[in-house]
């Protein structure tokens, strides 16, 4: 252990830089860690409550803007076709925006986050395997657009 700690005081003398005691490192760590996730949670309880407010307020004014468009139509234009088919359609439109705002577009900034990340460090740390390993990323896109 002396020999251990003597390289690493050679290497890194006391109060230069860094935390020397193996204790204290760990403990160091488990702050950091608690921190971390701590704020991980906050800003994720923090984005959930902002994308849900921002899909039901554009629900309410979507359904809204739908009820005095329909109340203006005349009457004949009721007269083929069902309003509850009507409305039922509608209503399924507007929730399924709703579900987008609330679940569906934070996903794709996150996905589409961190595959412009990711791929921008390939590219900086390794550009002819990057080119490589991008090839194939057209068909698969072509894939799953034709299969879904």
């Amino acid at each position: 252990m002396n020999v251990r700690k003597s390289v690493v005081t050679a290497l890194l003398p006391e109060g230069q830089f860094g935390v020397v005691d193996t204790k204290e490192q760990l403990l160091i760590l488990v702050l950091l860690t608690v921190l971390v996730w701590g704020l991980e949670s906050l800003f994720e309880y923090a984005y959930q409550v902002a994308w849900r407010n921002i899909a039901q307020d554009t629900q309410h004014q979507l359904r809204v803007d739908v009820y005095d468009h329909v109340q203006g139509l005349d009457m004949g234009w009721f007269s083929n076709r069902k309003s509850g088919r009507l409305m039922s359609i509608i209503n399924d439109d507007i929730n399924q925006l709703e579900r987008f705002l609330d679940v569906g577009i934070n996903d794709i900034l996150q996905v589409g986050t961190t595959v412009v990340t990711v791929t921008a460090v390939f590219i900086y740390i390794a550009p002819e395997l990057a080119l490589l390993s991008c090839l194939p990323i057209p068909i698969i896109l072509w894939g799953s657009i034709r299969f879904q």
